[in-house]
């Protein structure tokens, strides 16, 4: 369409014994007047020193990984949603630029309601919106969840009161810090005094 297009990225870094190539495409859709669809999916091939926490060691080692995005986003003059996604494989890096947590997906949900403007009402307009967000990793174990609920009044005189809550957790792995229990097993096995000991040498 008019508002359509699909688009080609790519990134490079070269350095002695250290490599990062980075490629992909993205999109960009106008379904109709009130909703846009966005998408991105990036593959990633790198040469470095990557952590494996299964063998309790950092190695330099070629890896391959993968990063994807897309949103999806209807705007009406009352009614709006939003969901989008966002994930990054374990291996994935881009030395050109910021990447946050490996090895998660996120997906987002966003929705609200404005009613219409009232000018001479006590109550000249009202806004309610719910925002849930919910990380989980690629052995789909949950890592973060929010959620925030509101509702907004506007008042005369440029008088604005609003009501919340929001609640939510976080996890994180020891794989995500340092050896897995399996690392820790495989480097206590070279060690007879730690042999079948699944933890760090100083619990023993």
């Amino acid at each position: 369409g008019k508002e359509g297009h699909v688009g080609f990225l790519g990134t490079s870094y070269n350095f002695v014994d250290k490599y990062n190539q980075v490629g992909g495409f993205d999109v960009r859709y106008r379904l109709d007047k009130q909703t846009v669809f966005w998408a991105q999916a990036l593959g990633s091939v790198s040469h470095q020193p990557f952590f494996y926490p299964d063998e309790a060691g950092r190695f330099d080692r070629k890896e391959k990984g993968l990063a994807y995005a897309y949103n999806l986003d209807r705007s009406g003059r009352n009614f709006g949603w939003n969901y989008s996604g966002v994930g990054r494989s374990r291996l994935f890096r881009a030395d050109v630029g910021f990447d946050r947590r490996y090895n998660t997906h996120n997906q987002t949900l966003f929705a609200r309601y404005q009613s219409n403007d009232k000018p001479k009402a006590k109550l000249v307009s009202w806004r309610v919106f719910n925002n849930s967000t919910f990380n989980f990793d690629w052995k789909y174990r949950s890592q973060y969840f929010q959620n925030e609920s509101q509702l907004q009044l506007r008042m005369q005189k440029q008088t604005f009161i609003g009501f919340g809550v929001e609640e939510g957790y976080e996890r994180v792995f020891e794989s995500e810090f340092g050896p897995s229990r399996e690392g820790f097993a495989l480097a206590n096995s070279r060690n007879d005094k730690l042999f079948g000991f699944d933890g760090p040498p100083c619990l023993n």
